[in-house]
């Protein structure tokens, strides 16, 4: 795994640990097994340990590599068994063992109707608790529900960029949405984003994307090449972008002969009208 990859793996990982989504943080789908949930924790916790990555290039990931291996063991205990998993299914996607305590502290009518001010120091565990169960929903591909809990979140903590970039993906990927709808109702908080964080390049290539749907050329290249200071290795965004250059500049050489032709024809023309007089 070259360092680019690795980079993108963390990336991927702490928003998984963000949104409190032991599935997503441990890389394993919801019907999978005691061992294949084993397997894919030592798997990482072999990739991530630190001794292992202190000759690893992480850039600006490296305390985020930290965190998520310091989760691995807990998200683990989560769903090592089907008794665990079962626990973890019944209290809405949270990593039961180790979060039980916090949804107890927060009621419903704190998580969905309280105005954020009145929660004081609560509000950012609130946006938190509500953001893990959007992902659940989007795990069920009940988008429509997912997008009103990503939403609350983002009311809750507006100055996050995981809430507004769940938020913003989830209306751009929403089936149940028209072109138009998805175009104009992701645009903010996607932009939001990438506002808060902009040094990160799984939001600004969520950025090109966009913009790329959108048919806006210019904003798909400049994304792509925002993507690519972020994180040199990011292969998805160097191959996106080595195409649409090899695009733009095929569609120039095809243009250019014409322009030839046209400027040759105009100057046989006028010297042919010049030989006359």
């Amino acid at each position: 795994m070259t360092d680019g990859d690795l980079r993108q793996l963390v990336a991927v990982k702490d928003m998984a640990l963000a949104a409190g989504d032991a599935y997503l943080l441990l890389g394993v789908h919801a019907p999978a097994d005691d061992v294949e949930i084993r397997r894919a924790y030592n798997e990482l916790q072999q990739l991530l340990q630190p001794t292992r990555l202190r000759r690893r290039d992480l850039g600006n990931l490296r305390r985020a590599a930290e965190r998520v291996y310091e989760s691995l063991p807990r998200a683990y205990e989560a769903l090592a068994t089907k008794e665990a998993r079962k626990e973890y299914a019944e209290h809405g996607g949270m990593k039961a063992p180790w979060a039980q305590h916090r949804r107890r502290e927060l009621t419903e009518e704190q998580l969905y109707h309280a105005d954020p001010a009145s929660l004081g120091d609560k509000r950012i565990e609130a946006a938190e608790l509500v953001h893990i169960r959007g992902v659940e929903f989007v795990a069920k591909h009940q988008l429509d529900r997912a997008e009103k809990h990503f939403e609350r979140a983002r009311n809750l903590d507006p100055d996050s960029a995981i809430h507004a970039l769940r938020l913003g993906w989830t209306i751009f990927k929403n089936p149940f949405r028209t072109h138009e709808q998805r175009l104009a109702a992701a645009r903010a908080p996607l932009e939001h984003a990438a506002a808060a964080d902009p040094y990160n390049p799984n939001v600004r290539y969520c950025m090109a994307k966009y913009w790329a749907e959108a048919g806006h050329n210019e904003g798909y290249v400049r994304e792509l090449e925002a993507v690519l200071r972020c994180d040199a290795d990011h292969e998805l965004a160097r191959a996106e972008l080595s195409e649409l250059r090899a695009r733009n500049e095929e569609a120039r050489s095809r243009r250019k002969p014409r322009g030839i032709g046209r400027f040759l024809r105009t100057k046989k023309r006028a010297s042919g009208a010049g030989s006359r007089g």
